[in-house]
């Protein structure tokens, strides 16, 4: 691209093809780039055409500039989403009127992740939380969350880590993956909140000495029948009760 920039510049800027004062005299005034040519000496006119000129490369090297930073900063973002993490989502109505937002986190980096927290940013007055009671037959009660943001410290291992486990040997497996991490959230929507869009953000970063932090936004549109089925769960608890 420069050189033809440069071509271009240098077949023009010879002051030797500047048109002379007699033909400048015989035609009618003109405005070029809102520089006004009109009868007057050679000097003169070949300033103003220097001037063309010049404003003209300073035109062109910025626009170059531009777009080299746009095409870098496209580079940069396409980057790091082939290493950023994979993030699943799956939502369903669970007992006591909660919601269950089950996130799956997947390493693609040579470096350890570690999702620090969530958010419920929609719809506004959503609580989230993941502690859980026994119920004394060997599972487990969410207990109703209580604020919009938990924090958390749940850690993954770099990209094609796997550890050897008994549990994984009792079915049929002798390792498990440890790049991705598996985390149940109960969320309890407004009590008026009959379905639409349910916006969850996680929380993410590195480990190395350089620490990057991100915010992963997952969207589910929840239906009214999952929120029946819900509302139906909280009533028989109640009942129970």
């Amino acid at each position: 691209m420069w050189p033809a920039i440069s071509a271009l510049v240098g077949a023009l800027h010879p002051r030797r093809q500047w048109p002379r004062r007699d033909r400048l005299a015989a035609a009618p005034p003109f405005a070029i780039l809102g520089l006004r040519l009109s009868e007057g000496r050679d000097g003169d006119t070949c300033k103003m055409f220097d001037k063309l000129i010049d404003h003209i490369a300073g035109v062109l090297t910025a626009l170059a500039t531009a777009a080299t930073a746009w095409l870098m900063w496209g580079a940069n973002r396409r980057e790091a989403a082939r290493e950023g993490p994979i993030v699943e989502c799956d939502i369903g109505p669970a007992r006591h009127g909660l919601l269950l937002a089950t996130f799956t986190v997947r390493n693609r980096m040579a470096e350890s992740l570690i999702v620090n927290g969530a958010r419920v940013r929609r719809p506004r007055g959503t609580k989230i939380g993941i502690q859980t009671v026994s119920d004394g037959k060997g599972g487990a009660i969410p207990v109703a969350p209580s604020s919009a943001q938990i924090e958390i410290n749940r850690r993954t291992q770099p990209v094609g880590s796997i550890e050897q486990s008994p549990i994984a040997s009792l079915i049929g497996k002798s390792n498990f993956p440890t790049d991705r991490a598996t985390i149940e959230f109960y969320v309890l929507p407004p009590p008026a909140w009959s379905g639409g869009k349910l916006r969850i953000d996680l929380r993410i970063s590195n480990r190395s000495l350089d620490v990057r932090e991100r915010w992963i936004a997952v969207t589910r549109r929840i239906s009214a029948e999952t929120m029946t089925k819900i509302g139906d769960s909280a009533e028989t608890t109640s009942r129970n009760s």
